[in-house]
C-alpha cells in the first residue's frame, strides 16, 4: 500500500519534470568558463555559446570564474541549482589534474557531463628577441636554472615539469590565470619563454613579438607545418585536455540529452570546427559518457604521474 501511495504522489513530480525537460530552455541559460577573458578557453567557450545559442534558441551568457588553478569556475558550477540553466565549461586539467595539486571542494562526481568539443593546442614560444633560436638552445639555457616560464593553466605546468624530467632542465615556472596574462607576462619581459595555447601565439607572430620554438602537442600544428613538435626532438611530455560542457549533478536527464544532441551538432559542424582550429584547438566530438571514463582515467593516470616526480603537496 505504501509504494501504490508513493507512486500516486510521485507521478505528478515525475510529469513536471518531464514536462520541464521538453520545454527546455525557455530564457537564457548561463555559460561558465574558468580562465579569464581573451585565452584561449575563453575564446572557444564564446565560440560554442554563439553556436549553441542557434541550436537551442535561446541566449547563452558567458561568465568568467577564474582562479585556484581554473578550479574556481568548475566549483561554482558545482553549487549551482540543477534546472539546466547553470553550464560550465570543465576541462580535464582543472577537473582531473588539478585536484591533485590545490583543495578544491568538489569531485568528478559532482557533475554531468554533456559532450566533448574540443582539444587544445600547446606550444612552446620566447621573444622575437630572445638569444633562444631553438628549442634546443632553450633547453641548453634552462639546464642552469636560470629561465622562467610562464604557465596559465595545470596541465601546462605539468608538461613543463616533465621537460624538466626527461630534458634535465632546471625551468622555473611561474603560474598566471589566463593565457592571456602569460603572453602579455611574455611580451612584457617578466619571463623567458611560455607553453600556451595558439590563441595566446599566432596573434603575435605576424607582429613580429614572438617566436615559436615547438608544438607541445603530440603533433605539429597545421598553421605552422614547419615548427617540428618536442615529440619529434625526442621528448615524448606532451599531453591532451578535452574540453567539454557540463552541469550540476542532478540536473535532469533529459535535459543533458537535448543537450548533449546539440553540443554534438554543433561539434560536427565544418564551419564551427574551422573557427575552432583558428583559436589553436582541435575538434573532437565525444559523447558526455565518453568525456567522463576519459577524464575519470586520466585523473589516476596525472595523479601517478605527479607522484612519480614528486609534485604531490606534501
Amino acid at each position: 500500500m505504501f509504494k501504490k501511495l508513493w507512486a500516486l504522489a510521485a507521478a505528478p513530480l515525475l510529469l513536471i519534470s518531464g514536462a520541464a525537460a521538453a520545454d527546455w530552455p525557455e530564457r537564457e541559460i548561463t555559460l561558465t568558463v574558468m580562465y579569464g577573458a581573451g585565452g584561449n578557453t575563453d575564446l572557444m567557450t564564446r565560440l560554442i555559446a554563439k553556436h549553441l545559442e542557434e541550436k537551442l534558441g535561446k541566449p547563452l551568457v558567458v561568465a568568467n570564474k577564474v582562479g585556484a588553478m581554473g578550479t574556481i569556475g568548475p566549483d561554482f558550477v558545482a553549487r549551482q541549482k540543477p534546472d539546466g540553466y547553470n553550464l560550465g565549461v570543465v576541462t580535464a586539467s582543472t577537473i582531473a589534474l588539478a585536484p591533485h595539486l590545490i583543495p578544491v571542494k568538489f569531485t568528478l562526481n559532482d557533475f554531468e557531463y554533456a559532450a566533448g568539443f574540443a582539444n587544445p593546442r600547446f606550444g612552446i614560444a620566447v621573444r622575437a628577441d630572445s638569444p633562444y633560436k631553438t628549442l634546443t638552445e632553450l633547453i641548453e639555457a634552462g639546464k642552469t636554472g636560470k629561465v622562467f616560464f610562464a604557465s596559465g593553466a595545470a596541465l601546462n605546468s605539468l608538461i613543463i615539469h616533465n621537460i624538466n624530467a626527461a630534458a634535465k632542465t632546471k625551468f622555473d615556472i611561474v603560474n598566471y590565470k589566463s593565457g592571456a596574462e602569460v603572453s602579455t607576462a611574455l611580451l612584457g619581459g617578466q619571463v623567458q619563454a611560455i607553453l600556451a595555447n595558439p590563441a595566446d601565439i599566432l596573434p603575435h607572430l605576424p607582429t613580429g613579438k614572438l617566436r615559436i620554438l615547438a608544438s607541445a602537442s603530440p603533433n605539429r600544428w597545421p598553421e605552422l607545418p614547419d615548427v617540428p613538435s618536442i615529440k619529434e626532438m625526442g621528448f615524448d611530455v606532451g599531453a591532451e585536455s578535452w574540453t567539454a560542457i557540463a552541469a550540476p549533478k542532478g540536473t535532469p536527464k533529459d535535459i543533458m540529452r537535448k543537450l548533449e544532441k546539440a553540443v554534438l551538432d554543433v561539434a560536427q559542424s565544418r564551419e564551427f570546427q574551422d573557427a575552432l582550429s583558428k583559436l589553436g584547438n582541435d575538434s573532437i566530438r565525444v559523447s558526455g559518457a565518453e568525456f567522463e571514463a576519459s577524464v575519470r582515467k586520466r585523473a589516476v593516470e596525472w595523479g601517478e604521474s605527479l607522484k612519480k616526480a614528486d609534485l604531490l603537496p606534501k
